[in-house]
């Protein structure tokens, strides 16, 4: 996630981004959405913690529906 294609676009345009990799990374078939959302729910805390009011998820394909599922079970 740290090298998404839309982080240059987003740095340039005056917008913090924090690029937030997998437990398993080229290993889907280890990632479980229970382990996905409790690492999701982390990385919000740290960046909350830190000043962060606003906060866009953003991923490539089943990762942008995790982030979405995240988002409705919070």
């Amino acid at each position: 996630m740290s090298r998404h294609y839309l982080i240059p676009f987003i740095v340039d345009a005056g917008c913090a981004a924090f690029g937030q990799e997998s437990r398993s990374p080229n290993n889907d078939s280890m990632a479980t959405h229970e382990a996905l959302l409790v690492d999701i729910a982390a990385a919000t805390r740290y960046l909350r913690e830190r000043g962060y009011e606003k906060i866009v998820y953003l991923g490539y394909s089943g990762g942008g529906s995790v982030y979405s599922l995240y988002q409705a079970q919070r």
